[in-house]
């Protein structure tokens, strides 16, 4: 289970337990599981889509912004 925190400037938008989380990175689509290895990357115009349980929600990154994960928290501070 991923620990994941989605935030821009002015507010919190998701804080909870994922299943699963795809996020829009510089490099391209990235998909994050649990145990996956520590990562940075900036974020491109997109969609981040996470899991949890059997519903996909998705959040629409407009102007970039930040990803970070480590040891199964993943940290996201969108541009606003």
């Amino acid at each position: 289970m991923l620990k994941l925190k989605i935030a821009d400037r002015k507010k919190l938008i998701f804080n909870g337990e994922a299943d699963f989380c795809e996020l829009p990175a510089q490099s391209g689509i990235e998909g994050i599981m649990p145990r996956h290895v520590n990562y940075i990357s900036f974020l491109t115009k997109g969609f981040i889509k996470y899991k949890v349980g059997d519903t996909v929600k998705e959040i629409e990154v407009l102007n970039g912004g930040l990803a970070e994960v480590s040891n199964d928290n993943v940290n996201i501070l969108l541009d606003s």
